[in-house]
């Protein structure tokens, strides 16, 4: 029972995320005005804006315009309240379940975002640089020199890309976004975790990258954006921490 309420209140915090994914690039308050459609305008009732089911009872339409709304609305949710029972279940109600969840929550926004404009919002990053060091130093998850060195190496690792190929290929391979989000990554995980992270990263890039190319049949010059895998590196180095750095002799 208390899965399904943290499912529930998963999804709730997804439907904001929504929110905060669509109005952030807008530049529009992600407080004011309550919910609209982002066809037609119009304001969505109470009832039409129940996570995952009012999607699933409209058939995806608004209910004025009757235009398609993008699936990602109930992806989202669902996802969010899939991911806090599995947060609860590696770590149980600790700091830890709390520090991750908000870490998770911030990602999801910035991979959705990312996707979707080619940007990482700075109204994310920044602030999460700040709030990493400041767990840090209250509650402790991680001793926060080993936070301080892992917004140091990760902002600075994707600092030397950017500067590298930009003089080698004579455009921009890596985008600052990039590496202010690496900056939060260490503020929350420590070098250590960073390095698989960003190892990871790297990894899940290259493969994605290559098999978008054939099945698309487009250049390997292709841009692609390498938040999302930085995200998912991050949640994935999250739930097998212990196994990774055992492996890679980091413990």
């Amino acid at each position: 029972m208390f899965y399904i309420f943290l499912f529930i209140i998963g999804c709730c915090i997804g439907s904001f995320l929504n929110v905060c994914i669509y109005r952030i690039p807008e530049h529009i308050s992600i407080v004011t005005p309550r919910s609209f459609c982002p066809n037609c305008k119009r304001q969505i009732k109470t009832k039409d804006n129940i996570p995952i089911l009012s999607y699933i009872l409209l058939r995806g339409r608004c209910r004025y315009c009757e235009e398609y709304i993008s699936v990602q609305y109930p992806i989202v949710e669902g996802i969010t309240g899939m991911m806090l029972i599995l947060l609860f279940h590696q770590f149980g109600m600790s700091k830890y379940f709390g520090i991750y969840s908000l870490l998770f929550v911030a990602l999801v926004i910035v991979f959705a975002v990312d996707i979707k404009t080619m940007i990482i919002p700075d109204r994310i990053t920044i602030p999460g640089v700040i709030v990493g060091i400041i767990f840090s130093l209250v509650l402790r998850h991680i001793p926060v020199k080993d936070s301080l060195f892992g917004i140091l190496g990760g902002a600075g690792f994707f600092i030397v890309v950017a500067v590298l190929g930009r003089l080698i290929y004579k455009k921009d391979v890596m985008g600052f976004g990039d590496v202010k989000l690496a900056g939060m990554l260490g503020s929350f995980l420590g070098w250590r975790s960073l390095i698989v992270t960003i190892f990871l990263s790297l990894l899940l890039g290259s493969i994605f990258g290559i098999l978008f190319c054939l099945i698309t049949k487009r250049s390997l010059k292709t841009i692609i954006p390498f938040g999302p895998f930085l995200s998912v590196s991050a949640m994935l180095t999250i739930f097998f921490r212990e196994r990774f750095l055992g492996l890679y002799g980091l413990v």
